[in-house]
């Protein structure tokens, strides 16, 4: 009620938009982590490593947690395989566990750091409306200017003010005759016309 009439249905217009940014951003943000699990998950299988489905979920599940979630996932699967002992991948032997745990923990790190670069903001950048480059110029921004929040933020933070500039551009390039201005109050009219 403290919106004046005239300014009420395009100020709840804008509040749904941006609600809509954010809700979206966590929608790319969901199909990015299940998207992430179904990947490593596929591509520890095929590498032969030891509970490579289990571990691709697990790996999915900690995604979230920035810089940790690599130091993390890359212990868990040095552990799990050289625990294990395997140290056999299809025709290739390798001569200890820890050797083949070396190039599963490569080929990991390598496949993350791509997916963390190039799939996870094209997703999530398509989701809240921004282009792909303009994806990575926010979260390298919202990392370097505040940090760890900065980054969760970044993605809704420019959605909402894409939203917001997309409408202000709309009514910037619109002719006098095509806006529709509020009506001057009574008491504010004399003040103008004197």
């Amino acid at each position: 009620m403290l919106i004046p009439p005239q300014l009420r249905r395009p100020t709840v217009d804008l509040t749904d938009d941006i609600g809509d940014v954010f809700s979206n951003y966590l929608r790319g943000v969901a199909i990015a982590v299940f998207g992430y699990m179904a990947f490593m998950a596929m591509l520890l299988s095929l590498l032969g490593a030891p509970y490579g489905l289990l571990l691709g979920a697990l790996f999915g599940a900690i995604y979230l947690i920035p810089y940790l979630n690599v130091v993390i996932s890359s212990t868990t699967l040095v552990l799990v395989t050289v625990l294990s002992g395997k140290q056999d991948w299809l025709t290739i032997h390798f001569s200890s566990p820890w050797a083949y745990a070396g190039v599963l923990v490569v080929s990991y790190v390598a496949c993350h750091f791509v997916f963390d670069m190039i799939v996870y903001p094209r997703f999530v950048g398509n989701a809240v409306g921004l282009h792909p480059i303009v994806s990575m110029f926010v979260i390298f921004s919202g990392g370097a200017l505040f940090g760890l929040p900065g980054m969760i933020l970044a993605f809704p933070v420019a959605g909402s003010i894409k939203v917001i500039l997309d409408r202000l551009l709309a009514v910037t390039n619109k002719t006098e005759r095509e806006l529709i201005l509020p009506e001057l109050p009574l008491r504010h009219r004399d003040d103008v016309t004197g």
